[in-house]
């Protein structure tokens, strides 16, 4: 054979074979990225299943709870309007009922929390539920999961975008929630929330130049999870722009999109 009639070559590759096998450091470095990845997949997994598994479970008490109130009316008030007693319709009036229910309960709630006697009273409410032990842990876990729910689709936030706060050199993920006219200055700054981890429905505001602030790839759902998790979350590739470049970018696209007419003759 030709390994055999030059040793040579054979001691190359068997030198080029134990080069390019992977090292214990390179291996631990694989499998250390390998979990992380599993880890931060799982942990999104759960942070996504668990406000939709608490609404289910929740819609699902409440409308059982409220068709059980209307059930003894059901069939006489079916019969009344010369409909059919079946299951099936008894069921589907039942639940309409249920739901009616709920909306007119959670609209009178709503109107009764606007006046500002009422939000006292809720204020005390919360203070008192605060000095229970147990009771004070879980009231403020749901409340800053709804609170946080609220935040991220009530759309005062715009954007994502990442300044150097509270000093040069750190990186702060923040929200452009507006801009101010300042004298003095040639463009308008940016009204910024910074939020706090992990409860994001505390923070800072902030205005800055529009040269200290930098646009991101991130979406508010992605930002979200990224503060809540501490940093466990992170996107899969944080991308930075000056602020406004996506607005640009965007304005050019629908000019390129839209064809030009041209006039009548």
């Amino acid at each position: 054979m030709d390994a055999d009639r030059n040793p040579g070559r054979l001691e190359r590759i068997l030198s080029k074979a134990e080069a390019e096998e992977p090292t214990p450091e390179i291996r631990q470095s694989v499998w250390t990225q390998a979990r992380a990845t599993i880890r931060r997949r799982i942990i999104t997994g759960v942070l996504f299943l668990i406000p939709i598994a608490v609404t289910i479970w929740l819609v699902n008490f409440v409308l059982t709870k409220i068709y059980f109130r209307f059930e003894p009316i059901i069939r006489p008030m079916l019969e009344s309007w010369g409909m059919e007693t079946t299951d099936v319709a008894y069921k589907t009036v039942g639940i309409l009922l249920s739901i009616l229910a709920v909306l007119i309960f959670l609209y009178l709630v709503g109107l009764i929390t606007a006046r500002t006697a009422v939000r006292r009273l809720i204020g005390l409410g919360e203070w008192i539920v605060g000095r229970i032990p147990f009771v004070k842990f879980v009231y403020k876990t749901v409340k800053q999961i709804v609170d946080t729910i609220a935040l991220s689709s009530s759309g005062a936030l715009q954007k994502v975008v990442v300044i150097e706060y509270p000093r040069p050199g750190i990186r702060t993920v923040a929200f452009v929630t507006g801009r101010t006219k300042i004298e003095g200055e040639s463009e308008p700054c940016v009204n910024l929330f910074v939020p706090t981890t992990p409860n994001p429905t505390s923070g800072y505001m902030v205005i800055l130049s529009p040269s200290e602030v930098c646009e991101t790839n991130m979406t508010i759902d992605e930002a979200m999870k990224f503060i809540v998790s501490g940093g466990i979350l992170p996107p899969e590739l944080l991308k930075t722009m000056p602020f406004g470049a996506s607005s640009t970018a965007a304005a050019k696209k629908r000019s390129v999109d839209t064809p030009e007419t041209s006039p009548p003759e």
